[in-house]
């Protein structure tokens, strides 16, 4: 309703009377892509803001018969921002307003005779993309992993989604729905990573972790397969072998063995083969996942292991650091003498090749861009830049680049571990890696 006006009543009194108040004013938030801002800007310039959220007015203008507005003044309830719009405009959009924050929202029209009667919104909620999340924390449990946790954020208003983690390699992993993400890394190596909370408008800012040191694989003595005193055997300590165990003459431990002592491998046990990876073979390429105990797979000599131990077995890879790796002969065969079947979490291949698939602590000949020098390394140390070591059909070593390196996390990943006699190193996926 109008204020009191004076004068005649007619379209040329007008214009020394009030207009009426606006019509059909409405109130749409804005969060898309809306940066989180916990506390609204203090500032009357709210529409300046980049941060916060956003809510756009539209209104209609009062009827033709009212005195004509000059201007409009919108004001929010909370914060009481205050802007002004000249007339003809009929519209404004405040921004740097609070995330998840109610407000309502009056316009008043105005002339040089007076103010309008002021129209007030419906409430609307100001959303925005999450807060980022808080106590990002890296810690690493066991060997080759890397925990990055945290505690859940503001949502904004609107409800996460997901999380994102990059760890510090550039590893991205995406749809995360708990507050705690277990990456596979080097042993030895640094890692921190950073998270990204989502919500249906966006992605909020990143957090960063603390740095920490890949744990490392320290091991006692626990043999695989069997073991076989030839004496007499009464450990002080403790000894619980995984397999059978079998003493030629008395052993009557006193406790279970548990070593203090341990020495760091450079990487950890168990690397183990996806089960679509191809497997080279004398009769051509065979998926691991249909090979049996008994089977012959391919492999082949090399003159700087035949120099480390000329029987070509048990090649101590720990120790392989070589300027030069030369095949010496044909392809041989060396005999699968176990298979173990393994589920992991996840798997990694080279250069988009899908028939070589490998867990992440799978041993693989590699020359390491940085030394120059060849050795046997996990596959999670392999960085772009090293070059992997193929066997083509020939029998022929090529030292293929590596351009990209996809890790693949996938609940339940059927591989293999092999164990092979006398060449403990085969070809897989045609790279030649190692089968502990």
């Amino acid at each position: 309703m109008a204020n009191k006006k004076f004068g005649r009543h007619s379209q040329q009194a007008n214009d020394f009377l009030q207009p009426d108040a606006v019509s059909n004013l409405t109130a749409t938030n804005v969060g898309t892509n809306r940066p989180y801002l916990a506390t609204a800007n203090t500032t009357s310039e709210a529409s300046a803001s980049g941060t916060g959220g956003s809510v756009s007015l539209s209104w209609s203008s009062p009827s033709a018969s009212s005195p004509a507005p000059t201007s409009y003044t919108v004001t929010t309830t909370p914060s009481t921002y205050t802007a002004t719009v000249s007339a003809p405009a009929t519209s404004y959009t405040f921004q740097g307003l609070a995330s998840n924050t109610s407000y309502t929202f009056t316009v008043v029209a105005s002339n040089s005779a007076g103010n309008a009667n002021g129209t007030t919104s419906q409430s609307v909620t100001s959303t925005t993309v999450p807060q980022a999340p808080q106590s990002v924390s890296a810690s690493s449990p066991s060997a080759g992993q890397d925990t990055v946790s945290w505690t859940a954020p503001a949502t904004g208003g609107s409800a996460i989604t997901s999380y994102t983690a990059v760890d510090n390699n550039n590893t991205t992993v995406t749809g995360i729905t708990g507050t705690s993400y277990t990456f596979s890394e080097g042993m030895g190596t640094n890692f921190y990573a950073t998270v990204y909370a989502i919500n249906a408008n966006g992605t909020s800012l990143g957090a960063t972790s603390n740095s920490v040191t890949t744990a490392f694989a320290f091991f006692g003595f626990a043999p695989v397969f069997g073991f076989v005193p030839v004496f007499g055997f009464a450990p002080v300590f403790g000894f619980a072998p995984v397999f059978s165990f079998v003493p030629v003459f008395g052993f009557v431990p006193a406790f279970s063995f548990a070593p203090f002592s341990f020495a760091p491998f450079k990487f950890a046990p168990l690397g183990c083969i996806h089960e679509d990876t191809l497997i080279n073979t004398m009769n051509g390429k065979i998926r691991a996942g249909d090979l049996k105990i008994g089977d012959k797979i391919t492999s082949i000599n090399f003159e700087e292991i035949l120099n480390q131990n000329p029987d070509g077995s048990d090649f101590d890879y720990n120790s392989f650091y070589s300027d030069t790796l030369t095949p010496s002969g044909d392809f041989v065969e060396t005999e699968i003498t176990n298979m173990q079947f393994i589920t992991k979490n996840n798997y990694l291949y080279f250069n988009e090749d899908f028939n070589a698939k490998y867990s992440l602590e799978q041993p693989i000949f590699v020359k390491k861009y940085v030394t120059n020098k060849y050795e046997v390394a996990p596959t999670s140390t392999i960085e772009e830049g090293d070059f992997i070591i193929k066997i083509n059909d020939s029998g022929q070593k090529e030292e293929i680049l590596v351009e990209s390196i996809n890790v693949v996390t996938e609940q339940d990943t059927k591989v293999i571990l092999f164990s092979c006699e006398p060449q403990d190193w085969f070809i897989a996926g045609d790279n030649l890696v190692h089968n502990k």
